[in-house]
């Protein structure tokens, strides 16, 4: 019993190193993938944070909230983000289980054991134990299909960091908006406060009626009508951000840095950048590597190979072994060529899938450029003419009313134009800064490689 039980150890020691072998190949393509999907992983985080450990990035805006901080710190502290990453890494372990062989099979027998004495195993004709592993055909193609899942998943994540980057920054670009159309109709509300004033003094010098007077109370109730609605648009953007940041809804958050217009790189990124560009190639060349798998199956054997330790306690040689080899006969099964079909419909799929996410990138390219030319345009029009005639129209409509030579309804015209102009300068940079965003996202790099620093610009 001594002999048999150690000869049996020897083989399957021998089998488990002889299995180990025949995977060598495919562990160290395994590990070389890991490592490519690790670095292509590291090199995502890279480009949204900070080289820099967690703890050490302060998580105090300072006097003034920037679009920097916010973009640096969402990439930290985003649950979105987390998640992203979290599953790109669990993509990227997943492949090492796909070049494995199946579970190798350990199998005991024991043959004419007498039924009157079942625990007489000495008196038995055979006792068997052996080892059978399944080789199945594709192996590789397998591994470069889930290589290749992997990395299309490493673009999933990375699509998810940016479009929590441009959300993010659509956040700011509302704070920032809504701050700033606050403090212009809080500035108006002066104005129109002075006015109403003048129209009382102009009254007591029976230079006006008292209808003038009125007119300006009515409109000081309209612009803290519309600074109500600003605030809380304030107080909702606010709460969108430090719910991105992962921070109390209501924490509080410092006024935003002067809100002016994007400064860009002068370089353009290429749009190979784009996540779901590249995710869709990798998609697609999974699918190949898919369909050549499923072809192997369909058209190769899959072997199981064997050996096995006897032993025969009743027969003169008492010691000995068995070996075995069996294959499967793939060609009698229909399913199997179904399945080839399938596949290569599948990657048909995947071909489309990639020509329309091309055709979808260059529209959004255009799209965002158009917007940008058409916020720039605008833009320019507010600051060359619009600007300076409403802000000449009040200066000479108060003046005229000063005189006596014109009426509150007048003025009050002239400062509504003057306001709606100004507030359209703050939307149309509002509009520009989106636009630059939506180019980022377009193009597949975070915004803050996209931008430069923003340069000042008069409000």
């Amino acid at each position: 019993m001594i002999d048999f039980f150690r000869a049996r150890t020897v083989t399957l020691v021998a089998l488990s190193f002889s299995a180990a072998c025949v995977g060598r190949d495919g562990s160290r393509r395994l590990d070389e993938a890991r490592a490519r999907l690790s670095l292509r992983t590291t090199s995502i985080v890279a480009v949204s944070v900070p080289a820099t450990e967690p703890s050490s990035l302060a998580f105090d805006p300072g006097p003034k909230l920037s679009l920097a901080w916010v973009l640096t710190h969402v990439s930290e502290k985003s649950p979105r983000v987390r998640q992203a990453r979290a599953t790109a890494l669990a993509s990227i372990e997943a492949v090492r289980a796909a070049g494995r062989f199946p579970n190798p099979t350990l199998k005991y027998e024991q043959w004419a054991v007498p039924l009157a004495r079942p625990w007489r195993l000495d008196q038995a004709n055979m006792l068997m134990v052996g080892v059978r592993q399944e080789l199945p055909p594709g192996l590789g193609a397998r591994i470069d299909a889930a290589v290749a899942d992997a990395e299309a998943g490493t673009e999933t994540a990375r699509g998810a960091m940016l479009d929590v980057d441009t959300a993010a920054a659509n956040a700011y670009w509302d704070y920032s908006l809504a701050s700033a159309e606050s403090e212009l109709h809080k500035e108006h509300v002066t104005l129109t406060q002075a006015f109403e004033a003048l129209s009382q003094s102009a009254y007591r010098a029976s230079r006006a009626t008292q209808r003038d007077v009125l007119r300006a109370g009515a409109e000081i109730a309209r612009l803290e009508n519309e600074l109500a609605q600003a605030v809380g648009m304030r107080q909702r953007a606010r709460a969108e951000l430090n719910a991105m940041l992962a921070r109390p809804i209501a924490a509080p958050l410092p006024e935003p840095m002067p809100f002016t217009p994007l400064a860009i790189l002068a370089r353009d990124s290429a749009p190979t950048e784009r996540p779901e560009l590249r995710e869709a190639e990798r998609k697609l060349r999974a699918s190949t590597a898919l369909l050549a798998e499923t072809k192997a199956t369909a058209y190769i054997p899959s072997f199981m190979i064997g050996i096995d330790y006897m032993a025969t306690p009743t027969m003169p040689e008492p010691h000995g072994y068995g070996a075995m080899i069996s294959f499967t006969l793939p060609w009698l099964n229909p399913q199997s060529y179904a399945s080839v079909r399938a596949a290569a419909a599948a990657r048909e799929a995947y071909a489309l899938a990639l020509e329309a996410e091309t055709f979808e990138q260059g529209s959004a390219l255009v799209s965002s450029q158009s917007d940008i030319d058409a916020a720039l345009a605008s833009l320019a029009a507010i600051d060359e003419k619009l600007l300076p005639r409403s802000s000449q129209g009040y200066e000479s409509a108060l003046a005229a009313f000063s005189s006596g030579q014109s009426t509150s309804l007048e003025v009050i015209d002239s400062l509504r134009t003057y306001l709606d102009a100004r507030m359209e300068r703050l939307r149309a940079i509002a509009r520009l800064n989106r636009a630059h965003t939506a180019r980022a996202r377009a193009l597949g790099v975070p915004l803050a490689a996209y931008l430069d620093e923003p340069k000042g610009s008069k409000q």
